[in-house]
This record gives structure tokens, C-alpha cells and sequence, in this order.
């Protein structure tokens, strides 16, 4: 039997097999909700039961980062230094932490208002957006995700020009 259980604001299953605890991280409380969480632990329930698995391991930015910027510094390496950059010093923080397919439209909207208010300019927080998207549209051509989470995500409205 798998359940589910919130500590320190993450969501977690639990499970026995083979006499042994097992424990998966689901996510953060504010990214995934409990609902979510029940879903994961009956799907982990009828893994157990049948063998099968219900669902595969989705990659977070953080494990994906790596085998994107190797692809890009092959594909494009007049423009890799600035693409680390951004993916390292920016993208990397904010949704490192996060299963790829966890990367909805509200937090990326709140990246950018937060982006802007520390006085980011828009082309810059567009740069890191169209990185993020590129990244992500690069994970589904590999198949490492099913669906584009932000293809409704706009680019921040250049209030820059004069």
C-alpha cells in the first residue's frame, strides 16, 4: 500500500516492497497539490500490484540542464556562453528543482514579475523565457515530456523603449 503525506512544504508516497520503506519526493506544496499527490500514490499502488509501470520518470530542469547544454554548445556554439549563463545563473534556481512536466504558466508569470521588479529589463527576462521554452520544446522532441507546459506563456511587454 502506497500513501501520501506532506512534510516541510514538499509532498511525498511512501511504500513498502521487498521489506523494505521506500520513499518518493512529489513535489513542492505550492506546485503540487494534495489531489496530485493521492493520484501519484494509488498509480504507485498499481505499479505494485501489477508490475507495470503507470509512470515513467519525468527529469527536473536540474538533471535535463546538462544534456541540453551539451546538445546546444554543439548545435549553436556562437551562442552557448550566453545561453550557460542564463540557464545557470537564472533558470536554474528559479525551476531547477522542479519535475519538468511541473513547470506551469503561474510560476513562470511570477518569475517574470519578480524578474522585472529586481530591475531585470524586458529583453532580458524575454531571453531567459525563450531559453526556458526552448529548453522545454527540445525536452518533447526527445520525448522526455509529453505536453509544452507554457506554450500560452507571453513574452514580457518591452516598457524599455523610449
Amino acid at each position: 500500500m502506497a500513501t501520501h503525506y506532506e512534510y516541510h512544504g514538499a509532498w511525498f508516497i511512501q511504500w513498502s516492497e521487498n521489506g523494505k520503506r521506500k520513499k518518493e519526493w512529489i513535489g513542492r506544496s505550492d506546485f503540487v497539490t494534495e489531489r496530485e499527490a493521492k493520484l501519484k500514490a494509488k498509480a504507485k499502488e498499481v505499479e505494485l500490484q501489477t508490475g507495470k509501470p503507470i509512470f515513467s520518470h519525468v527529469p527536473t530542469l536540474s538533471e535535463f540542464i546538462p544534456e541540453y547544454l551539451s546538445w546546444h554548445e554543439r548545435e549553436y556554439p556562437a551562442s552557448f556562453f550566453r545561453i550557460d549563463q542564463l540557464v545557470r545563473q537564472h533558470l536554474e534556481p528559479a525551476f531547477g528543482f522542479l519535475p519538468m512536466d511541473y513547470i506551469k504558466a503561474k510560476p513562470v508569470e511570477d518569475y517574470k514579475q519578480n524578474r522585472r521588479e529586481y530591475g531585470a529589463k524586458s529583453a532580458t527576462v524575454t531571453k531567459e523565457l525563450r531559453t526556458l521554452k526552448a529548453m522545454l520544446n527540445r525536452a518533447l522532441d526527445w520525448e522526455v515530456i509529453q505536453v509544452m507546459p507554457l506554450r500560452r506563456v507571453s513574452e514580457p511587454r518591452n516598457l524599455d523603449s523610449k
